[in-house]
């Protein structure tokens, strides 16, 4: 695993930005992506991400201008233009989709960001009282998008269990 952790960081990291990029092609061209989404995040799941890094990453979760919203955490960044919370046909442009939101809290527990953590489950815990199971919530009001009741939205039950909640 060493060998992909480190061919990540070294493609994807992005020293001028403080973030991770993502790659996509068009016509056999690489491109690259800048926009800050959830997946910029993500890497904080690895084993071997260098603390400087790790750091840098939990700086923007926290900051309220990008992820650190009423109800952590969107799928897109609240500075991007690309930001829709309410959803839209383009489902991953703001939401907060539970699924994400469990890959990084992971990765914030695994590199000892239990303080973060624990508040992104919290605000989760209080928007599925207030709100019920949705597949996916506006970040900033808490009102359920998508199907009621879906299932994969559930998955916050395994982190209560973890996180001695339940």
């Amino acid at each position: 695993y060493k060998y992909y952790e480190k061919a990540i960081i070294d493609k994807c990291w992005s020293k001028e930005r403080q973030q991770f990029v993502s790659y996509y092609h068009v016509q056999g061209i690489e491109k690259v992506s800048h926009i800050e989404t959830v997946q910029t995040l993500l890497p904080l799941l690895l084993n071997d991400l260098p603390r400087d890094i790790q750091l840098q990453l939990v700086d923007k979760v926290k900051d309220p201008d990008r992820f650190w919203l009423p109800y952590p955490v969107p799928t897109v960044a609240k500075c991007e233009p690309e930001f829709n919370p309410n959803g839209s046909r383009l489902l991953w442009r703001g939401p907060m989709w539970p699924s994400t939101t469990w890959l990084l809290v992971e990765g914030l527990l695994k590199h000892g960001f239990e303080a973060e953590a624990e508040h992104i489950v919290e605000r989760w815990i209080e928007l599925c009282l207030k709100n019920g199971i949705w597949e996916y919530y506006n970040p900033l009001t808490g009102h359920g998008l998508g199907q009621r009741g879906l299932g994969m939205s559930t998955i916050i039950v395994d982190l209560l269990y973890r996180m001695k909640k339940i």
